[in-house]
């Protein structure tokens, strides 16, 4: 039996999933594999790179939560490690996290990441990257703000994140995997969690590691709002699914105003992009894509697509 299973979805990732597989060869053991599921039905996956330790996939169905559980399906490791194809790994990250979960065994692990230094080191020279700093969409720590958070040691979570996450593989199989009733990536982690919470299993982010998530192709208004669109898409496919926690409740005077803005809404895009680059234009550039990223999930939320 091998090791580790590393599972690898990708969608016309180009350079960047290059990027991810070659810091996954450099970081993994003989006794690992690596297994990339193709979700694009646009093309087929080309690999730079050749390795014994590769298989790829084509994805029959769509959409990550099947690409993944379709991984999980060929794989000969005791433990599963999903990573998303953004993201650049290493082999402290693999091995710290892989001791842990020996050492607790009843647990899905993630590591901490952030944003490539190089990338964030941008951010004065490009409104929207400071607004990204800002809103703390750079770090899994920003993400988790209500943890309490500890450096170079073990956070207790709440839930887990696919972007790197190790998990036995007998737990996984346990609970069927991913709920492939999500149509994109986004709540299906929080499916997970819940599903994997039910088995008595806990969650651990590993901060004695860092790995990059490397956004680089996607540091722009646009992905990013749309990627806010299909994550609302997702919560309110969990909320039909009986997650009524996740549910927003829009009153009639909020469905109204957001009603009318997404109409307006490539104008206030096409307005934020003309905001002159400078940092006393900043609280003005926030306050637009705040309101952007709620007509966004509005809109996503409510069945656009």
């Amino acid at each position: 039996m091998k090791r580790i299973s590393v599972i690898i979805p990708t969608f016309d990732r180009g350079n960047i999933f290059d990027e991810c597989i070659q810091s996954v060869l450099e970081s993994i053991s003989p006794l690992d594999e690596i297994i990339v599921v193709n979700d694009s039905k646009k093309q087929a996956l080309q690999l730079k790179l050749e390795d014994k330790r590769i298989q790829v996939f084509d994805n029959p169905k769509s959409g990550v939560a099947s690409a993944r559980n379709m991984g999980a399906s060929h794989a000969q490791g005791e433990f599963l490690l999903f990573i998303d194809d953004d993201m650049i790994i290493n082999s402290h990250a693999i091995e710290s996290c892989y001791q842990l979960i020996l050492e607790n065994p009843e647990t899905a692990i993630n590591a901490d990441w952030v944003y490539i230094p190089e990338e964030l080191q941008k951010s004065e020279s490009k409104p929207f990257r400071r607004y990204l700093e800002r809103i703390e969409f750079t770090s899994l720590k920003g993400w988790c703000t209500d943890l309490q958070w500890v450096t170079n040691g073990t956070v207790q979570a709440k839930g887990i994140t696919s972007q790197f996450l190790l998990i036995q593989r007998s737990i996984f199989g346990k609970i069927n995997g991913y709920n492939e009733a999500f149509h994109f990536a986004g709540f299906e982690d929080y499916d997970l969690g819940k599903r994997l919470e039910k088995t008595g299993l806990t969650f651990l982010i590993n901060t004695q590691c860092l790995i990059y998530h490397n956004e680089k192709d996607r540091m722009e208004i646009i992905p990013f709002l749309e990627r806010k669109k299909r994550g609302a898409f997702t919560r309110k496919e969990a909320v039909m699914m009986g997650y009524s926690e996740l549910k927003i409740p829009y009153s009639k005077i909020q469905w109204f105003y957001y009603s009318i803005l997404s109409s307006l809404s490539p104008m206030i895009v096409s307005v934020v992009k003309r905001i002159p680059n400078r940092k006393s234009w900043d609280r003005l550039y926030t306050h637009l894509m705040n309101r952007l990223t709620g007509i966004y999930i509005f809109d996503g939320y409510n069945g656009k697509r």
